[in-house]
């Protein structure tokens, strides 16, 4: 919780979907930790104004199933008990 409060107060989520590119290596990585930050309810909102959502859909085209993998649970926890 501290962790990701600490990221929204440094403004990293705005660079995160830049880092979402299919041929990266760390891109599991990174939907890992967009994945665990999104556990927590306060960030979630600030993940979908960040502009993350949209990277993330088009990752679910990926062969890689780690990058499967994390960006399911990227996207899940995002979404988890969302009222929109």
């Amino acid at each position: 919780t501290e962790a990701s409060r600490k990221m929204q107060e440094m403004g990293v989520l705005p660079l995160l979907p830049t880092l979402l590119s299919p041929q990266s290596s760390c891109t599991p990585k990174v939907a890992n930790i967009i994945a665990e930050m999104a556990k927590n309810e306060f960030m979630r909102n600030p993940c979908v104004e960040a502009g993350l959502i949209s990277p993330l859909v088009q990752l679910l085209n990926s062969t890689d199933q780690e990058v499967l993998l994390q960006t399911g649970r990227a996207l899940g926890n995002i979404c988890y008990d969302s009222r929109k």
